[in-house]
């Protein structure tokens, strides 16, 4: 379930450190030593701000923002690069995204912009900045990026792109991977798991018993629980039948079965009727009969059938006669060649 959502944040880069603490071991009385100290520059030799965006496939595109960022520029980050960096990921149409609750991500013209493209979004807890698994790895780019020691934010932007398209797969899926197990440490952010939608897949099938059929309607792979699944015969509802309970599958989603024992007669049509809060309308899957060969069809076999054996029996027949009549008349000649002359 997790490996559909694209995450996303924003964060500043400076040119010197790497705006967490560091520890070292020295003597008393040389904190200020040069060895001891991060180098710094007046009124912290400025920033950058980039936005970025990755999920367990790999990281994408990282962009820069000039200025403060605000529910316009968001708009514009989101229009050119959201929709090609899932395509790029392959997270396929019904993707979830990720954000906080910034002012910028929640304005109106942002969450309509949602809207209109039928992006879901994946519902955020406020104040919890922590639990997006990006946090790693911005800690992580950042290391990397001072490496090199960067001396002008041009170079800044430069080492950042590269080291964050540099990340490997690994780490990403990694990361997604273990987020469930970071978000269920707390009740509180359990809720995180119920605000992700996902839909059921459904398939079904039918098993002869005697004159009767025993079909089943597997649905899996939904999200969240609650799910309403019957078979139908033409517009009602087939009473007499079996279910499974809802079980947890191991990426966090759920499965059912429903079976029905039936006997079909001309004319019944029989469909598995699936209602979830992640569908639009309920879905409604047709059982189709295996189709008997047409009766002409039987008919032209059985007859074919018949005819290849009695041409094969009267061949037989002809091609022994044959052969005894020839025995018999060289018997006659063998004879008449020994009559004395």
């Amino acid at each position: 379930m997790w490996k559909r959502v694209l995450w996303s944040d924003e964060t500043k880069i400076k040119p010197f450190g790497n705006n967490a603490k560091r520890y070292v071991w020295r003597k008393g009385n040389t904190a200020h030593h040069p060895e001891h100290t991060i180098p710094t520059v007046k009124h912290g030799g400025g920033s950058i701000m980039v936005w970025a965006c990755f999920s367990s496939a790999g990281t994408r595109k990282m962009v820069k923002t000039d200025g403060k960022m605000d529910g316009a520029k968001y708009g514009t980050i989101l229009e050119e690069n959201l929709l090609e960096s899932a395509k790029d990921l392959r997270l396929g149409r019904r993707f979830v995204f990720q954000q906080d609750n910034a002012p910028k991500h929640k304005a109106k013209s942002t969450m309509e912009w949602f809207t209109n493209k039928r992006i879901q979004v994946l519902e955020w807890l406020s104040q919890s900045p922590d639990i997006n698994p990006i946090e790693n790895l911005w800690k992580e780019l950042k290391t990397a990026v001072h490496k090199p020691s960067p001396s002008n934010l041009t170079e800044l932007e430069l080492f950042a792109k590269e080291e964050w398209a540099r990340i490997s797969v690994s780490p990403c899926t990694k990361l997604i991977e273990t987020n469930p197990k970071r978000l269920v440490i707390t009740a509180k952010v359990r809720h995180i798991l119920f605000s992700l939608s996902v839909r059921p897949q459904v398939k079904v099938s039918g098993q002869e018993k005697g004159d009767a059929m025993k079909l089943h309607c597997q649905v899996y792979g939904f999200h969240p629980r609650p799910v309403d699944v019957k078979w139908m015969i033409g517009n009602d509802e087939v009473h007499s039948y079996e279910t499974t309970n809802v079980l947890p599958n191991p990426d966090g989603t759920y499965q059912i079965r429903v079976s029905a024992e039936v006997t079909p007669k001309d004319g019944d049509s029989f469909s598995c009727y699936v209602d979830h809060s992640s569908l639009e309308e309920p879905l409604l899957i047709k059982w189709e009969s295996p189709r008997p060969f047409p009766p002409a069809v039987v008919i032209g076999a059985v007859v074919s059938i018949i005819l290849i054996f009695t041409f094969t029996i009267a061949g037989v027949i002809i091609y022994k006669k044959k052969k005894n009549y020839s025995a018999a008349g060289t018997s006659d000649t063998s004879s008449d060649s020994d009559k004395p002359a």
